[in-house]
């Protein structure tokens, strides 16, 4: 049963939510009725049946050489999106492609941004050369060799609104401050370290080619946590209090570092004895998937 109390405080449960629930009335939704109502619950069923036995079948076998012709061409159809999306992050750019992005989709990155993501890559041991060189002692400056082109960062970038991961939609927090909400870890560390794991808003996203490759690195300013919270005995409610301002500092990450989506419930400064507003965020979204 719900505690009165806690709702009351607290905002809803994140155990109590009926995720697969709601899941499924989206998936009926999209069934065609024909506006035949007295015949929609078996249409229903029908649909989901055929559905699930179809996705069983395309999914059916270790390899392609295992799957029948007949299954390998539903695979456009039934899952068009994740397979697509999938395809093209994979597809590396030819010099023709790479060239047109650079000219045309792409604009000039600002220097301290720039500098953010050279520094990424060298935490992540990725390491790269700068397209503006190396500062020497004396002041002089020394420009990478073109012998070591493959390695240095291109000065642009496509500024994205958004993008899609596992189906699921991120966005910077100007575009939709919902989908700019998320869990990550911090990139070159443990990921099953509780201690490694941040909550935060995405600030902005840049997509950059390497080594032929479009690769999105997203600019996160993270949460500030208050320093007594009431969740803090409860981790089975895997929720937060934060500050709602997040930290002016930068923390750069890629796709593959996010976790989940969080919900987040603004509270007044009187709730937690604080000067300014706080927000409760909760990461529940999260089923294990990443």
């Amino acid at each position: 049963m719900h505690n009165r109390e806690i709702l009351q405080n607290w905002g809803p449960l994140a155990s109590q939510n009926e995720f697969m629930g709601e899941r499924i009335n989206g998936m009926l939704q999209k069934f065609k009725t024909n506006d035949r109502v007295y015949d929609m619950d078996y249409t229903m069923l029908i649909k989901m049946a055929r559905l699930q036995r179809l996705l069983a079948e395309t999914h059916e076998g270790d390899s392609d050489t295992q799957r029948s012709t007949e299954m390998k061409t539903m695979d456009g159809i039934l899952d068009s999106e994740s397979r697509t999306t999938k395809s093209e992050k994979s597809k590396e750019l030819t010099a023709v492609e790479l060239a047109h992005f650079l000219a045309k989709k792409a604009k000039d990155i600002s220097r301290p941004k720039y500098d953010l993501i050279l520094a990424y890559l060298d935490a992540v041991r990725d390491h790269r050369l700068s397209f503006w060189g190396t500062r020497n002692a004396d002041g002089s400056v020394t420009l990478p060799h073109t012998d070591h082109r493959n390695l240095i960062v291109p000065p642009r970038a496509k500024n994205l609104k958004r993008f899609k991961l596992d189906k699921r939609t991120f966005g910077c927090t100007s575009s939709h401050l919902g989908n700019s909400l998320i869990q990550f870890y911090e990139p070159g560390t443990a990921r099953n370290d509780s201690g490694n794991l941040f909550t935060g808003v995405i600030y902005s996203i840049s997509q950059i080619p390497l080594d032929g490759f479009l690769r999105e690195f997203i600019f996160v300013r993270k949460h500030q946590p208050l320093d007594i919270t009431p969740y803090s005995n409860h981790p089975e409610l895997m929720a937060q209090v934060v500050y709602a301002e997040p930290v002016s500092d930068i923390t750069v990450i890629e796709p593959k570092h996010i976790i989940t989506h969080l919900t987040a419930w603004k509270r007044s400064a009187n709730i937690y004895h604080t000067r300014v507003p706080v927000l409760v965020v909760c990461w529940a979204l999260n089923r294990g998937r990443r």
